[in-house]
């Protein structure tokens, strides 16, 4: 599991999800936290280890 208090862009978590890592990220501010939402799904779609990282079984968590 990994924590991101930061979370931000959400990249931390994406590429913890593209792996198959479960993560919980937080952030106080609600302008990034948004822009993580949004980014999201497209950070998971990055390319890893010459393959599409499609979507994981884990579930995708953002909290205030």
């Amino acid at each position: 599991m990994i924590y991101d208090p930061f979370a931000g862009s959400g990249s931390t978590l994406a590429a913890a999800d593209a792996i198959g890592y479960r993560a919980v990220g937080t952030d106080r501010d609600l302008q990034y936290l948004e822009m993580g939402r949004k980014a999201f799904a497209r950070l998971v779609a990055v390319q890893c280890n010459g393959s599409l990282a499609a979507n994981s079984m884990h579930r995708r968590h953002w909290l205030r």
